[in-house]
């Protein structure tokens, strides 16, 4: 089990709903201004086999300390978690306080061949508190199929026109029949972007 320690992170100033004065309400802790977001490492599209991080924020917007802070990540089964631990400890967290914390977690490599949504969530409760907070995030994983071929056709087409009237021209139905013919034989279509990631980071093509 992991251990955050407040003392080495980010202490904030009690002040606002946070603060304590005569006539303010019962005390209290709170974690409902928490965040947990869901970030690609690499940036651009998301594809298996890619790293995230679950980025975290724990912040006590109550008015009392709370003790022995217990956050619980919950990933789906296309996501494992490469930091080691699912559970992490908070001894205590004052008013005002907060915590920050980064897990990595990598997409599977194999099995996703449409574009898919990822998920995780992390439970806050701390002990002798009836406060219970879930916060989830998603991100998009963009399917692949293992490309076999050793090379990339190209298809150069100068105009596409409904009434063909030069010689370079293709009418919109022959179109239509070759990417008709394209899509039997299995072919994919990929963006210039999805072959310069190909080539300098070895992403995946269709």
């Amino acid at each position: 089990m992991a251990l955050l320690i407040p003392s080495a992170c980010k202490t904030e100033p009690v002040t606002g709903p946070g603060s304590t004065r005569p006539g303010d309400s019962p005390a209290s802790i709170s974690f409902t201004e928490s965040i947990f977001e869901l970030n690609d490492v690499n940036g651009g599209n998301l594809y298996p086999g890619e790293t995230v991080t679950a980025d975290i924020r724990i912040f006590n917007s109550g008015t009392i300390p709370g003790e022995n802070i217990m956050l619980q990540l919950e990933i789906d089964d296309k996501l494992s978690n490469i930091s080691g631990d699912n559970n992490i400890l908070i001894k205590s967290l004052g008013p005002g306080e907060s915590v920050t914390d980064s897990i990595e977690l990598r997409v599977v490599e194999y099995g996703i061949t449409e574009d898919t949504r990822v998920s995780a969530g992390l439970s806050i409760r701390a002990e002798s508190s009836a406060e219970y907070v879930v916060l989830e995030d998603s991100l998009t994983v963009f399917g692949i199929k293992q490309y076999k071929r050793g090379e990339i056709p190209i298809i150069g087409l100068h105009d596409i026109e409904d009434k063909i009237e030069l010689p370079i021209e293709l009418s919109t139905h022959h179109f239509d029949v070759l990417c008709k013919t394209l899509k039997n034989f299995g072919y994919e279509t990929i963006t210039f972007r999805d072959l310069l990631d190909h080539i300098d980071y070895g992403r995946a093509l269709p």
